[in-house]
């Protein structure tokens, strides 16, 4: 570009200068809440972060635990030139067919917004921007009750003692036994405790929000003139319900699924007198 003005028939020009060139970044955030570890770890390094101007799974690195059961994983775009007055934009979108975890529901935000996609625009004066997404873990349960009737499972029988446990912990045979306080605190300790029968109906046993796996049954009393149960009962929780069985022999007890209105299974454990 030529500039000036004719004196004396004489032009100064000048070249007018050239926009300013910068850098820019891009940082990537995911967090995991509600995993364990290795679960977590696992999710993180498939990423599930698609990057959609190019259609490219973001790797994630430095995978860390930020406190709080929260791991972390980070994507860096580094923009290594940008002009005054341009702008850069790229759009990240959730890919939850690697986000879903079996046995979980799953809640996704993005910079604290329910969402599962964010654009992010840098330009030479505003040329680094962070966006954060989130995937929050609950686990998917359903309610049990545990009623103990009869052999023929037509009389409620009141006074049997049972306790509930599932395997985990520190250990793969660790026994965590599921434990109600007062003021309905669902947790798991490894003291064997009673489950707490129904005030109303002392035959019922209440076991809510009961996580999908495995779990085990025992008998510590039976009730007046009957046999206490020489089998554990192998209850296992999923998408498809709740069965129960005894542990040796494969015999499968009867689980009635939730009435109208209702939200618990109910497994009737029988007894011999």
């Amino acid at each position: 570009v030529t500039i000036g003005n004719l004196l004396d028939n004489v032009w100064f020009s000048q070249e007018a200068p050239p926009a300013a060139q910068g850098t820019a970044r891009i940082t990537v955030y995911k967090h995991v809440y509600g995993l364990s570890e290795t679960d977590a770890r696992v999710l993180l390094a498939k990423a599930g972060l698609i990057k959609q101007d190019s259609n490219t799974n973001c790797t994630l690195t430095d995978i860390t635990n930020t406190g709080n059961g929260v791991w972390r994983g980070t994507y860096e775009l580094n923009i290594p030139s940008i002009t005054s007055g341009n702008t850069v934009s790229h759009t990240y979108t959730e890919d939850t067919s690697i986000a879903n975890v079996d046995g979980y529901n799953l809640t996704t935000t993005v910079n604290g917004s329910a969402d599962n996609s964010a654009t992010v625009t840098v330009s030479y004066d505003d040329n680094s921007k962070t966006v954060t997404f989130t995937n929050i873990y609950t686990p998917c349960t359903k309610d049990v009750v545990i009623q103990k009737t009869n052999a023929e499972g037509t009389t409620s029988l009141a006074g049997a003692e049972f306790q509930l446990y599932k395997l985990g912990g520190d250990s793969s045979d660790k026994k965590l036994y599921y434990t109600i306080s007062d003021t309905g605190d669902v947790s798991w300790s490894d003291e064997a405790a009673n489950l707490t029968a129904d005030a109303d109906d002392e035959s019922k046993f209440a076991v809510s929000s009961l996580p999908y796996g495995t779990y085990y049954l025992v008998e510590t009393k039976a009730p007046d003139g009957y046999n206490k149960l020489t089998e554990l009962v192998k209850i296992e929780v999923n998408s498809s319900g709740v069965t129960a069985m005894k542990y040796d022999t494969k015999t499968a007890y009867t689980v009635n699924e939730p009435g109208s209105g209702e939200t618990a299974y109910t497994v009737k454990i029988t007894n011999s007198p």
